[in-house]
């Protein structure tokens, strides 16, 4: 989580404002997402990682039985295309491993909250069945207790608890997708931004979430949504940074400060208008940022990550012209609809 809001806050320092809260939200997206929405800032968001604030889901390192978990993930990498039949299988080994109760798992994220209710305007927060392997899309509009939906998009396979919501056990951590670019769909944006360490391996849940990312990348295409991408840099492969360990947050949050800023220029020099502050753009259509993280290890030669290796991500709407009302927050859109690119790494 440390890296995406360091790459958020680079993001908006370099271009001298602050983006829309985002509307999508899994796992560490979930809780970004909740603390904007209910009117935190980046700046206090930052300031709690390098404090050590903001710490999420029980610390006790390792599961307790690491070869179990280890199962699930190959389960969850060895998927080719994610469906809910797949999702429903991992999950269901994922039942099997020993991990924090559940109350433990629950009260952990309540502190990570600046309220137990949802917060105004658009959040949707995501989750896995258990039984059925169905992704769902939790809003104000439900009856769903917050402080269980965050949770729940949290609980990664293997590694934390199944989360009981109504009469159904819910997990997430990226099950389905590490992206869920898809549910922009409908939104109106021009162009969405997807954040994430996708690159820090091309092989089991990096490579399928990667082939996920490209089957949303085309659903977005066919309503008019251009994806670019922006993906770690050197520093952070070098480092071989494992956003689980809360012991690398404040090396994670300036790596991530650091390539914010970069990225800004470059999509500043790719496209000035999208970057322009809101007040400066024309125009009828919007942009939100939707975020995604789940938790990844990074693996090089001589090195044995934990969890094994699986990639992060956060997929966040770029700016394009034009402030338009909604429910969401600010929204923008360019008088020319994008023609539906390939992704474009930034």
């Amino acid at each position: 989580m440390a890296w995406e809001i360091g790459v958020l806050a680079g993001l908006a320092g370099e271009l001298g404002w602050d983006p829309a809260p985002p509307p999508v939200g899994t796992s560490a997206g979930s809780v970004i997402g909740t603390n904007l929405r209910h009117g935190r800032t980046l700046h206090d968001l930052v300031e709690e990682q390098r404090s050590g604030g903001l710490r999420v889901g029980p610390q006790d390192g390792p599961p307790a039985d690491p070869a179990a978990a280890l199962e699930v993930f190959k389960s969850w990498a060895g998927v080719e295309h994610m469906d809910a039949e797949a999702a429903r299988r991992t999950a269901q080994l994922a039942l099997a491993v020993p991990t924090p109760t559940e109350d433990v798992m629950v009260e952990s994220f309540r502190s990570a909250l600046p309220a137990e209710t949802w917060p105004e305007g658009d959040l949707r927060i995501s989750g896995v069945s258990v039984s059925t392997g169905e992704r769902v899309a939790w809003t104000a509009a439900g009856d769903v207790d917050l402080v269980r939906a965050v949770t729940a998009s949290c609980a990664v396979p293997g590694m934390f608890p199944a989360i009981t919501i109504g009469a159904d056990r819910y997990l997430d951590g990226g099950l389905w997708s590490g992206s869920n670019a898809d549910l922009l769909v409908g939104a109106e944006l021009e162009t969405a931004l997807f954040i994430g360490p996708m690159g820090v391996g091309s092989t089991g849940l990096g490579a399928m979430s990667a082939r996920m990312l490209e089957r949303e990348r085309a659903q977005l295409a066919t309503v008019g949504t251009a994806l670019q991408v922006l993906e770690p840099g050197e520093r952070f492969v070098a480092a071989a940074m494992q956003l689980m360990d809360p012991s690398r947050r404040v090396e994670a949050l300036e790596i991530g400060l650091a390539e914010g800023a970069v990225a800004a220029e470059r999509l500043r020099s790719a496209s000035p208008d999208t970057c322009a502050p809101p007040a400066a753009r024309p125009g009828p259509r919007g942009v939100q940022w939707c975020t995604q993280q789940r938790p990844a290890g990074s693996l090089l030669p001589g090195r044995k990550p934990w969890p094994p290796p699986m990639h992060p991500g956060r997929a966040t709407p770029a700016r394009s012209s034009t402030p338009s009302a909604g429910a969401s927050g600010r929204r923008w859109r360019s008088s020319t609809p994008a023609s539906p690119p390939s992704p474009t790494r930034l």
